[in-house]
C-alpha cells in the first residue's frame, strides 16, 4: 500500500485473493470451487453466497443437514477462509420442527440465526413463500421514487414559472417605454425642449459678444 509516497511494510498473505483486481472474481470462483464436493444434501453458490437445503421429513435429515454444516466449518479451517456467523441465517419453508442449525468456528459453536424473511438479490423471500410481501416492498419503493419525481417536478414547474413571469415582466417593460418614447406628447415635449435649449445657448452667445 502506497500513501502520499510512503510504503506500508510488506505482509505474508496464507489465504485468500486479491480485491480489486481484473482477475479477482475468477481466482476466487477456483477457490471456492471444491466447496460442493463436502455437502451431500443440496447447495446453490453465487459469488461469495452459499446456501444449502434439503426437505426435512425425519430426524436423519435434519442431521445430515448439521453434518454439512460441520462439514462446511472444517472446509472453512482447511483453507482459511473464514465464515461470518453473524450473517448464517436458517429459514423453516412448510414444517414446524423444533430444530436449532449450530456452525463451528474459531472452536465456538454459534447457533445459526433463524429467520421468516430473506432478502436475497433484491427478492425478499418468506418462509411461507408469498409474494404479497415482495409485492408491497416494491410498489413502496416505486412509490417513493414517484414522490421524489413529483417534486422535482413541482420545482422545475416553479422556477420555469418564475424565470417566464420574469422575462414576460421585462418584456412588458419595456414595451411600455418604446411606446411612451414614440407618443406625440413624449416628442413635443422633447422638441419643445430641444429648441428652449438652443434658444438658451444662443442668447448666451450673443450676451457675451456685446458685453465684450
Amino acid at each position: 500500500m502506497v500513501v502520499n509516497g510512503h510504503f506500508s511494510a510488506w505482509l505474508e498473505v496464507t489465504s485468500g485473493v486479491p480485491q480489486g483486481s481484473v482477475l479477482g472474481l475468477l481466482l476466487f470462483l477456483i477457490f471456492v470451487n471444491d466447496l460442493p464436493d463436502w455437502i451431500k444434501t443440496n447447495i446453490c453458490m453465487f459469488a461469495d453466497d452459499t446456501k444449502t437445503w434439503t426437505r426435512i421429513i425425519s430426524i436423519k435429515v435434519y442431521a445430515d443437514l448439521q453434518k454439512d454444516l460441520d462439514s462446511l466449518s472444517i472446509w472453512s479451517a482447511n483453507w482459511q477462509l473464514r465464515f461470518n456467523p453473524d450473517k448464517c441465517k436458517v429459514m423453516h419453508v412448510g414444517h414446524q420442527h423444533n430444530s436449532n442449525y449450530m456452525i463451528h468456528q474459531d472452536n465456538t459453536d454459534w447457533n445459526i440465526q433463524e429467520v421468516t424473511e430473506e432478502e436475497d438479490l433484491g427478492v425478499l423471500t418468506t418462509c411461507t413463500l408469498k409474494v404479497s410481501r415482495q409485492c408491497h416492498e416494491a410498489a413502496s419503493k416505486a412509490n417513493r421514487g414517484l414522490d421524489r419525481a413529483s417534486i422535482a417536478y413541482e420545482n422545475i414547474l416553479r422556477f420555469s414559472q418564475h424565470c417566464l413571469r420574469s422575462t414576460v415582466t421585462g418584456h412588458f417593460q419595456s414595451r411600455e417605454n418604446e411606446k411612451m418614447s414614440n407618443s406625440p406628447l413624449v416628442t413635443h415635449y422633447f422638441q419643445a425642449n430641444q429648441c428652449v435649449r438652443q434658444d438658451n445657448n444662443s442668447g448666451w452667445g450673443r450676451e457675451g459678444s456685446e458685453g465684450r
